[in-house]
């Protein structure tokens, strides 16, 4: 399988189509055309994904490189204290689970040392009455 690479105008070109875009130079026109008219589209496409790059003045090459770069290291750093921030959340999260937990196990237990409480001393009242009538009967 061929690989398939994104043109600038969109869309994927295929590997035999690479250099040659849709208005026509790449019949007539030299390699050195074809890479500058795909530099160009390709710094277009940069210039419109990048939100605050300036429309309205043309910004030399490495204007639009140094703005993307700056873009791409901001949302990297967005990127990381968004996961910091949720990383916080849920290790908030976990103690919480982990203390409701632990509550829920003492109040369990708590429960059950009663519950044992009282049928252990139901069994020992009843053993009693029981032996007491015994005697009594006798």
């Amino acid at each position: 399988m061929k690989a398939m690479v994104v043109s600038p105008l969109g869309g994927r070109v295929p590997p035999d189509h690479r250099g040659v875009l849709h208005n026509g130079l790449g019949i007539g026109g030299t390699r050195r055309d074809l890479e500058a008219e795909e530099v160009a589209a390709y710094l277009t496409k940069l210039r419109s994904l990048v939100p605050d790059m300036p429309r309205k003045r043309k910004l030399s090459k490495l204007e639009v490189i140094q703005r993307v770069i700056e873009y791409i290291c901001d949302l990297q750093t967005a990127l990381e204290e968004t996961n910091a921030h949720q990383d916080a959340t849920i290790t908030t999260t976990t103690t919480t689970t982990q203390s409701s937990r632990q509550s829920l196990l003492n109040t369990t237990m708590t429960t059950a040392a009663t519950t044992a409480s009282t049928v252990a001393t139901s069994v020992v009242t009843t053993t009693t009455t029981s032996a007491t009538a015994t005697v009594a009967e006798r």
